[in-house]
C-alpha cells in the first residue's frame, strides 16, 4: 500500500476512481462536468482522479468541443476525456482443443493484434504450450509497461482463485493448473471459464441492454450459464454457479448422462450432443468435425435441421425454467443456434413454456451469436472487470 493511504482512504479512491472509469467505458468520452452528473462525483474529486488517470497513461484529452456538442451554441467549450489509442492494453487468451488464440485490446475494446497456434494433441500440456506460445506472441507485439494485465479462459469451471479447472469437456483438464504456467509471463494472470468471460464481456462491452441482473446461457460445445446480479457475476463458494449441464429436459430423446440420469441438458443441447446423434442416425461420418452440425450446405441439411429444431425446444423450455427460478431482467442465449428460424423456435419455446408453468411474461430474452473472435475479448474481459472495480490496484498514480 502506498505510504500515508489506509485502507479506507484506499477504498474510497477506488470507488470513485472505478464511478468514472465504469462512466467512460459504457459510454464512450465525456466533459468532466458530464462525468460529476453521471457520478455523483465533485468536480474536484474529477480532477484529481482524471490527474492520475493522465499520468498513468489511461486518459488523455479528446479536442474541446462546443457545450452540448452543438456549433455554435453558446457557452465556454467542453473537453472531453477518453481512453488513450495505443495506451494501456489488456490481452485476452482462450485455449480451444485443436488451437489457442491470445489478442491485444486497447480500453475501449478495440483488437491491435491477434495471434493464433495450433495444438495437435487435445491434452492440457500441449494446449497450455500452444496458449502460451500465442500469449508471448501477444506480448510481444505491445510496448512494455502497457499490459494491465493477462485473461485465460476455456471451456468448463475453473476456480477463479487458484486457476485450476474444476471440471472440463476436454478430456484429462480436470484439475489443470492454468495460471501457474502464464505466471512467468509478467502481467497480472486471471483465469475464468467461457460462459464467465462472456458474462464479463456483455457487462462491459454492451452487449446486453444496461441491467444490473441478467442470465448468460452458452450453448456451443458445451452448455453453461452465469447470472449477474447488481452487476458483479455470482461464481458460489465453490465455483458452482451457473452449471445446468444436468438440468433434466422433457421428452427428451432418451441419452443416457455420464451422472446416470437419462436426458440432461449436457448430452442433448450442446453441439457434441447434436453430433453424436447425427452420427448415430447417418447424418454424419463419424470423423467429421462436430461443427459440421450446424452446416446447410449437406446432403443431410434436412435431417440436421430437425436436429437443431428439436434442440432449440428443449432449450427453449429450460431457459424459461432458468427465468422462473432467477428472474433476471434480461436473459441472453449466447451461441449458434442454426438459422434464423431455429433461433426463434428457442425463443418462442421460451417464452410460451414460461406461461405454461406458471412464470408469467417471460423477461426479455434474446439471441446472441458467437464469433470466434469474441472468446479473446471475453477472456481479456477478465482482466478489465478487475481493474474496473480495484483501478488503484493497477494505476499507482492514481494514489499520488
Amino acid at each position: 500500500m502506498t505510504a500515508g493511504h489506509t485502507p479506507l482512504m484506499r477504498e474510497v479512491r477506488d470507488g470513485n476512481a472505478a464511478a468514472l472509469l465504469q462512466r467512460l467505458v459504457l459510454d464512450g468520452p465525456a466533459a468532466r462536468k458530464q462525468l460529476g452528473r453521471s457520478t455523483g462525483l465533485s468536480l474536484t474529486t474529477i480532477t484529481r482522479l482524471v490527474s492520475g488517470l493522465v499520468d498513468g497513461g489511461v486518459l488523455y484529452e479528446l479536442p474541446a468541443r462546443p457545450v452540448g456538442g452543438e456549433p455554435g451554441r453558446a457557452g465556454r467549450p467542453e473537453t472531453p476525456l477518453g481512453f488513450v489509442p495505443g495506451g494501456r492494453v489488456v490481452v485476452g487468451t482462450h485455449l480451444r482443443e485443436a488451437s489457442a488464440t491470445s489478442s491485444v485490446f486497447d480500453l475501449d475494446g478495440t483488437c491491435t493484434a491477434s495471434f493464433t497456434v495450433p495444438c495437435q494433441d487435445p491434452g492440457p500440456e500441449q494446449g497450455v504450450a500452444a496458449a502460451i506460445a500465442a500469449t508471448e506472441r501477444a506480448l510481444a507485439s505491445t510496448a512494455p509497461g502497457r499490459v494491465l494485465g493477462l485473461g485465460v479462459s476455456t471451456d468448463g469451471v475453473i476456480d477463479p482463485r487458484t486457476g485450476v479447472v474444476v471440471d472440463s469437456p476436454h478430456p484429462g483438464w480436470r484439475n489443470a493448473d492454468l495460471r501457474t504456467p502464464f505466471a512467468p509471463l509478467g502481467p497480472r494472470v486471471r483465469v475464468g471459464g467461457s460462459v464467465h468471460c462472456l458474462a464479463l464481456d456483455a457487462l462491459w462491452r454492451g452487449q446486453v441492454p444496461r441491467t444490473d441482473t441478467f442470465l448468460m446461457v452458452l450453448v456451443a460445445n458445451v452448455v453453461a450459464s452465469a447470472l449477474v446480479v447488481g452487476r458483479s457475476p455470482l461464481s458460489g463458494p465453490d465455483t458452482s454457479a451457473g452449471q445446468i449441464a444436468h438440468l433434466p429436459v422433457r421428452n427428451g430423446p432418451g441419452v443416457l448422462c455420464p451422472c446416470g440420469a437419462t436426458d440432461c441438458l449436457g448430452v442433448v443441447a450442446t453441439d457434441r450432443a447434436l453430433h453424436a446423434r447425427a452420427v448415430e442416425r447417418g447424418l454424419l461420418a463419424p470423423a467429421t468435425p462436430w461443427a459440421d452440425v450446424l452446416r446447410d450446405d449437406l446432403d443431410t441439411a434436412e435431417g440436421l435441421r430437425a436436429l437443431r429444431l428439436e434442440r432449440a425446444r428443449f432449450l427453449g423450455e429450460s431457459v424459461a425454467t432458468l427465468n422462473a427460478f432467477c428472474n433476471p431482467e434480461a436473459t441472453v442465449i449466447a451461441g449458434s443456434l442454426g438459422t434464423e428460424e431455429e433461433v426463434e423456435v428457442c425463443l418462442s419455446t421460451a417464452r410460451s413454456h414460461a406461461v405454461r408453468i406458471g412464470a408469467g411474461t417471460l423477461t426479455r430474452v434474446e439471441h446472441r451469436p458467437v464469433r470466434r473472435s469474441t472468446w479473446d475479448r471475453a477472456s481479456a474481459a477478465l482482466v478489465l472487470d478487475d481493474f474496473l472495480r480495484r483501478p488503484t490496484s493497477y494505476v499507482a498514480a492514481l494514489l499520488d
